[in-house]
């Protein structure tokens, strides 16, 4: 691709300043205070103690924006990230074109820390114009509006664009290693929960034709092998030898396991691999991390307060919650 690799010195000052924000991450402690605590709103005394802007609805996204922000500001690269604000580009593209043609406003639905400004994603379903989009969600949701044009088929937007959103994560991670092994990782996890889904559905002839349409390419797995995999023990004889040889123990044709606890555990996997980056004196890798890191706080945070708000008690929540990087 051309794509200059990360020199790593180059991130001795950036290093510094994320290792001074992981002192004011949550915390497991904090988090298994707010699991045991009596109702919710003891969570929502701790969301509002978060750093975010003053005055902002929704403290927990403006959180997380806060902290795209902080990483844009050090990085010594402006593209460092770009791979994981992506996903929210992706999600926005598809909630603009979807309400487009249900002609509902969803700017409320929208996040404001992807690659592209919300304001921009909401004119492109009118304006016609996707090219502020990365170049493959660029291609992608001209040809996601057509399709649903033509078919009214709302699924069709989010296969083309998730496909789409993947290739551009991978082309903008390339400059480092441990970028590019996180989406690589991300898109085996996701085809892996996929292929699950579809055995438990049944797996019949046209939810198999939407899983062949809907796997990624590029992770470290043969997709074509997972798609192959007839059943839950298949696809654990596939995984064991691989990264993901722990989900194996999980999977079996009884069902026994639910597809959330499953989707939990791959979490998980994902989060145990960032973790690695605490050994690193210095490097791109600990500003990605600490961005994940905040994206894991925010999602424990909205379970366990959507837990409490249900009357759920710790343990079942505490059985939802995802690994912390700290």
């Amino acid at each position: 691709m051309g794509t200059r690799k990360t020199k790593e010195t180059d991130y001795l000052f950036a290093s510094a300043r994320v290792r001074a924000a992981e002192n004011r991450l949550i915390g497991a402690d904090k988090t298994e205070s707010a699991i045991n605590a009596k109702d919710s709103s003891e969570i929502e005394a701790l969301i509002g103690s978060v750093s975010a802007p003053e005055g902002s609805s929704d403290r927990l996204s403006a959180y997380l924006g806060s902290a795209y922000s902080f990483i844009a500001e050090i990085s010594p690269s402006e593209d460092i990230a770009s791979f994981l604000r992506y996903s929210y580009d992706c999600n926005n593209i598809k909630a603009a074109l979807k309400c487009h043609f249900r002609e509902t406003d969803c700017s409320e639905m929208l996040f404001p820390f992807g690659a592209v400004t919300v304001d921009k994603i909401l004119a492109m379903p009118r304006d016609l114009d996707f090219s502020a989009l990365p170049k493959h969600m660029s291609e992608a949701a001209k040809e996601a509006f057509e399709a649903y044009a033509k078919s009214g088929d709302p699924q069709l937007i989010d296969i083309i664009l998730d496909k789409a959103c993947y290739r551009d994560m991978l082309d903008a991670a390339r400059s480092d290693d441990f970028a590019y092994d996180l989406v690589r990782m991300k898109i085996d996890l996701t085809n892996i929960m996929m292929c699950i889904r579809i055995i438990r559905m049944g797996g019949g002839l046209s939810e198999r034709d939407v899983l062949e349409r809907s796997l990624i390419e590029g992770g470290y797995l043969d997709r074509m092998k997972l798609y192959d995999s007839r059943s839950e023990n298949e696809i654990a004889m596939l995984l064991s030898g691989s990264e993901y040889s722990s989900l194996s123990a999980f999977l079996d044709d009884g069902g026994k396991i639910s597809l959330a606890e499953i989707e939990r555990r791959c979490d998980d996997i994902y989060m145990k691999k960032v973790r690695t980056t605490k050994s690193l004196p210095f490097g791109a890798p600990l500003l990605c991390a600490y961005l994940v890191a905040v994206e894991y706080e925010v999602k424990n945070l909205r379970i366990i307060l959507a837990g409490k708000r249900a009357g759920l008690s710790g343990e079942k929540i505490r059985d939802r919650v995802r690994l912390g990087y700290v």
